[in-house]
């Protein structure tokens, strides 16, 4: 099933906590709403999308594989002040060097991606 077209294939609503991480896995993508998303091992975004309201942000960090995105409903920078610290940024071949964390203003919030970028390499985005 593709799910809604608002939320994905699968959307936690209630409250998730406990040990252990969260992993988004696949070129889908997957919601969080609702408040009470406290796992302490981190959430790790390896393909796709992941997105989150702004009361359902995941505690600890998110880390970003490359090409993967995490998208922040309804928030502006003014409601992230800190999310260079809530970030990490991963590339499974090793080369985390060239990674960059690229924040964009969407219609549906903050869209936050891993992109990779040889040196030298001219980046545009729309």
């Amino acid at each position: 099933s593709e799910g809604s077209p608002e939320y994905g294939a699968l959307r936690l609503q209630k409250t998730w906590e406990g040990p252990g991480a969260f992993i988004k896995e696949g070129p889908g993508r997957c919601s969080l709403t609702g408040a009470g998303k406290n796992w302490t091992g981190g959430t790790r975004v390896r393909e796709g999308l992941l997105s989150a309201t702004g009361k359902s942000f995941p505690s600890g960090t998110v880390t970003l594989e490359t090409g993967a995105r995490f998208l922040v409903s309804g928030a502006t920078m003014r409601d992230l002040p800190d999310y260079r610290s809530r970030f990490v940024l991963d590339d499974p071949a090793g080369r985390t060097d060239r990674l960059r964390l690229w924040v964009r203003a969407t219609g549906e919030g903050l869209l936050f991606s891993a992109l990779a970028a040889e040196p030298g390499t001219l980046l545009i985005l729309k």
